[in-house]
């Protein structure tokens, strides 16, 4: 048994040697991480061309392009958009959808369905089983009415044409979020000179196909391609994340 005496020494020793543990642990903390100095850093300022931004969704849009939350921004906003073709365009966003087996198709296909007013699910669904199936002519119709009922249901208007691209201007003016207003922007734009843009029935067919012309029945569906149904598809994309904005 160890003497009671030497245990006493032990355990003073013990916990003086604890105290000055103690003691170089603090100043070794405060002499190194609480003195450390973040080094400065000047970050450069990023400033966005809101003109070239603007000039490429005024392209893309006319054609019927618009933002979705699938589509890459570097990929939308490529400088050479705005020297391309019209079909150099259609070409740029179709394989953009068809690259991987239609891999962002197909997820911008269940981004639509869980978003969708349920009235329209059954519906969609067929035209996406027909899309698939290369049916696209006869879901082209219909695309178009869902597109118009959608927007029309996110702004709770009753307006039709013209007058609802303005409702969705006056909308734009009271929101913040820039990607939000690009959105939006880039949606009213096709409405604006695509969806409801007036074109003479008298007058040759323009290169993009236009609602009115489709649904009065002065168009010719040997116009209809694939790559329009996947336009009209694009833009329901667009309906739905502007929805999901203003509900958010």
């Amino acid at each position: 048994m160890i003497p009671k005496d030497i245990m006493q020494e032990f355990i003073a020793e013990m916990n003086r040697q604890g105290t000055e543990r103690k003691a170089f642990i603090n100043a070794a903390l405060s002499n190194s991480i609480f003195s450390f100095k973040m080094p400065e850093t000047k970050f450069t300022k990023i400033e966005i061309d809101y003109d070239r931004i603007k000039k490429i969704i005024n392209q893309n849009s006319r054609y019927g392009w618009t933002l979705t939350q699938e589509i890459d921004f570097s990929y939308y906003f490529k400088d050479e958009l705005l020297d391309s073709t019209f079909n150099q365009i259609d070409n740029h966003f179709y394989n953009f959808y068809s690259q991987n087996d239609w891999k962002f198709y197909h997820h911008t296909k269940n981004l639509i369905l869980e978003t969708i007013d349920p009235k329209w699910t059954e519906l969609l669904n067929e035209c996406f089983d027909s899309f698939e199936q290369d049916k696209y002519k006869s879901i082209i119709p219909t695309l178009f009415s869902i597109i118009e009922g959608e927007t029309a249901f996110i702004y709770g208007t009753t307006d039709v044409g013209k007058d609802l691209f303005e409702s969705m201007k006056t909308e734009t003016r009271n929101i913040e979020h820039e990607f939000t207003k690009f959105t939006i922007y880039s949606l009213a734009e096709f409405i604006r000179w695509q969806l409801f843009g007036y074109q003479e029935f008298s007058k040759s067919r323009k290169s993009v196909i236009n609602r009115n012309w489709v649904l009065h029945g002065r168009d010719d569906p040997i116009y209809w391609h694939k790559v329009d149904a996947l336009r009209l598809i694009n833009i329901l994309s667009t309906v739905q994340l502007v929805k999901e904005n203003q509900n958010g």
